[in-house]
């Protein structure tokens, strides 16, 4: 990606020196820039004109910032502004030097288990934070965590996050989140996530950091969805024979099809992965032998 743009070229955001271009997507470009009243370098997302004249890309712009701004944890990318100006939307957001988790796999290949459990415990509490502010994200996926340059991830983009006083839930037509890390419920009906679906999100990206895949792969959306819906959870043990059997588990219980049978708040698993960090047993461990043999 390059960045070698005149300063010319850029948009002219009131309050902000833009410096350069961090990333485009289809709805728009983020970019490096300072808040000039306070000399604060943050990150810029500003939206495409024609993506923001049809309307629903400003207001999950909107709820991304507005949702972010309900929130205050070291482990989710802080609001700072937004606003419209010169017929441009833009959000300003705490800048993380560092790259995206899915960026991180890309270069550097699977994690370890230590790794792993050392970036997703901080994660897992960002989630329970959210979740005590009555905060769905809905997209957790490892291209909406930054890893910042002391290794700590952070999550970003909730611009499907729902609170639970958000009109948006009771609407029709919802919106996906990314296949390869959506829940089967939420596959089925976008409304009906709660935050056990944000659960089995987090941890096909966990199963992805450790297996170097996520779970369900395919050549197209409604393959990864089938397998999403109907097929067995890979074993992550077939891709990476080293994991232990306490962090098999815990994979398993975060891709449970039926919610009920998921670990039912952050917190649960946070404390599975310090009872791992600690060469502890998980709770309930000896479920495991029996996963086992019903697969066999």
């Amino acid at each position: 990606m390059s960045t070698a743009r005149e300063p010319a070229a850029f948009p002219e955001i009131p309050g902000y020196r833009i410096e350069a271009v961090l990333g485009r997507g289809s709805a728009g470009v983020v970019y490096r820039a300072v808040q000039l009243a306070v000399e604060r370098p943050v990150a810029l997302k500003i939206l495409h004109p024609e993506v923001a004249a049809r309307g629903k890309a400003v207001k999950r712009l909107q709820r991304e910032a507005r949702t972010t701004a309900r929130l205050a944890h070291p482990g989710i990318v802080t609001a700072i502004d937004m606003g419209q100006a010169g017929g441009l939307w833009w959000y300003a957001m705490e800048l993380v030097d560092g790259p995206s988790l899915a960026d991180k796999l890309k270069r550097d290949g699977p994690l370890s288990e230590r790794e792993a459990v050392k970036l997703f415990i901080p994660l897992c509490e960002a989630l329970e934070h959210a979740v005590d502010a009555g905060v769905v994200h809905r997209d957790i996926k490892p291209g909406n965590i930054l890893v910042d340059s002391g290794n700590r991830a952070r999550i970003v983009d909730l611009g499907l996050a729902l609170a639970e006083d958000d009109p948006a839930l009771t609407a029709q037509g919802g919106t996906l989140g990314t296949p390869h890390y959506i829940s089967p419920e939420q596959a089925r009906n976008p409304t009906a996530a709660d935050v056990r679906s944000d659960i089995w999100s987090l941890g096909a990206t966990l199963y992805h950091c450790l297996c170097g895949r996520p779970p369900f792969a395919g050549k197209s959306v409604a393959e990864i969805l089938s397998g999403v819906l109907y097929a067995p959870v890979p074993d992550p043990q077939e891709f990476a024979p080293e994991l232990s059997n306490n962090l098999a588990l815990v994979l398993r219980k975060c891709l449970t099809r039926d919610p009920a049978r998921r670990y039912q708040h952050p917190r649960e698993l946070r404390e599975d992965l310090e009872r791992i960090r600690e060469r502890r047993a998980v709770r309930n461990a000896s479920q495991f032998a029996r996963l086992r043999a019903a697969r066999r």
